[in-house]
């Protein structure tokens, strides 16, 4: 049971790294801002969606193996929704309504977008310190 939880936990580190430090990067460089935008905010429901799915599957086998470590991987799951159903509505909203204009908004989308950076970083980093602890197990 502990090998599948890792097995899965350093699936979803995978996805994370990936979505963060490449493909997101990527679609920024290579494309208009405009197209750039709108496909990521296509893309972040399912890396959402994943996030949730798959830490709480990890969360469940570690039910098996260790509390602990399964309420921190319930709580990373979720904070996955949180940030799907509350941050990032909001995070759309305050930056369609910079693009129609409102300049007054581009502060409140800038600090809500760092945010998200800073929530995804944290989740990265306890992500990585379950996996190692448990590797280590």
């Amino acid at each position: 049971m502990l090998s599948l939880a890792i097995v899965l936990m350093s699936m979803m580190l995978g996805v994370m790294l990936f979505f963060s430090g490449v493909l997101a990067p990527t679609i920024f460089i290579r494309l208009p801002s405009s197209t750039a935008g709108r496909l990521i905010r296509h893309l972040f429901p399912s890396y959402y969606a994943v996030g949730i799915l798959v830490t709480l599957c990890a969360a469940s086998v570690m039910l098996l193996v260790s509390r602990v470590d399964s309420l921190i991987l319930f709580s990373l799951s979720f904070s996955f929704l949180l940030i799907r159903q509350l941050l990032m509505p909001q995070i759309n909203k305050y930056r369609d309504l910079e693009l129609g204009g409102d300049i007054k908004t581009a502060i409140r989308f800038k600090r809500l977008h760092k945010l998200s950076v800073i929530l995804n970083a944290m989740q990265i980093l306890v992500l990585s310190l379950v996996i190692i602890r448990l590797a280590g197990m």
